[in-house]
């Protein structure tokens, strides 16, 4: 349980430092391409957060006690989301280069608002993937952190716009980022049983699901005219699929590399003590 608990907190820490990503607006270089390939990084966080809903709604499936529990869990997820979503609009907006509309700090506010929100319903769902399965966990954290990279950046950029200085972006983005772990510890005593832990794995794939279909797809293919700049857009999302379907195969090798070994170590130590 302990490792667990390691690992939930490690995940936390690692979303909470992407909020530093807003200096990469200071790199000449960087800034130029991740402004001119904001969509194409928003389809990649699509595709990602698409495979890990998939893997996320197959353990609800495992764990809820029927079927239609872990329909209707992925669909109170999503509601729910999009609740949030409708009552905070300001909580998911990707800025792109060629906005023309200006932030004011109310605007600002209400922004950093929604992003802890977000960030607590984050850190909630961390521990019941890692309680599952740690590579499931790691899944779900690395779809967090590339959605969490974009969302910074423009979080940082709209907080520009409202006024504010550089060291007062980032420290705000740092504060809210550090209520993932608000929700990282809530998600332990959440997650007191099979049931609840199977609710939460549905919440989680519902709110991602609702993210891809809803946020960042329709954001990533928004006023694209051409057709083949359409299918680039949608290389990237098989791209991130890949990628993390690369980590998920990486992780079971080692693992059961591991278990090999374990294996092979436990028949020697046997075999030395019966002679």
């Amino acid at each position: 349980m302990i490792e667990i608990i390691l690992s939930v907190l490690a995940a936390a820490l690692a979303i909470m430092l992407i909020s530093l990503s807003g200096l990469i607006l200071f790199t000449k270089n960087l800034h130029e391409w991740t402004k001119h390939h904001m969509r194409h990084l928003m389809s990649f966080s699509a595709g990602v957060f698409l495979l890990v809903a998939i893997n996320l709604t197959h353990e609800t499936i495992n764990h809820a006690p029927s079927i239609f529990y872990a329909v209707l869990f992925i669909f109170i997820g999503a509601a729910i989301a999009y609740f949030v979503g409708w009552i905070l609009p300001e909580s998911h907006e990707h800025h792109h280069h060629d906005d023309n509309h200006e932030h004011d700090k109310i605007a600002a506010k209400k922004l950093l608002i929604g992003d802890a929100i977000h960030n607590i319903a984050d850190g909630v769902l961390l521990a019941p993937t890692f309680i599952i399965d740690i590579k499931l966990g790691i899944a779900t954290t690395i779809g967090i952190i590339i959605h969490e990279f974009i969302q910074e950046i423009s979080e940082f950029v709209v907080l520009k716009e409202a006024g504010y200085t550089t060291r007062q972006a980032i420290t705000l983005n740092a504060l809210t980022a550090s209520t993932v772990f608000i929700g990282a510890i809530g998600g332990f005593f959440l997650t007191g049983s099979d049931t609840a832990t199977s609710v939460l794995l549905g919440f989680a794939a519902g709110i991602f699901f609702l993210t891809v279909l809803v946020d960042l797809f329709p954001r990533s293919l928004k006023g694209i005219k051409k057709p083949t700049t359409a299918m680039q857009i949608l290389l990237w999302a098989v791209l991130g699929m890949l990628l993390l379907f690369g980590v998920s195969a990486l992780l079971n090798h080692n693992t059961a590399h591991n278990v090999h070994k374990d294996i092979n170590h436990d028949t020697a130590h046997n075999v030395h003590k019966d002679h």
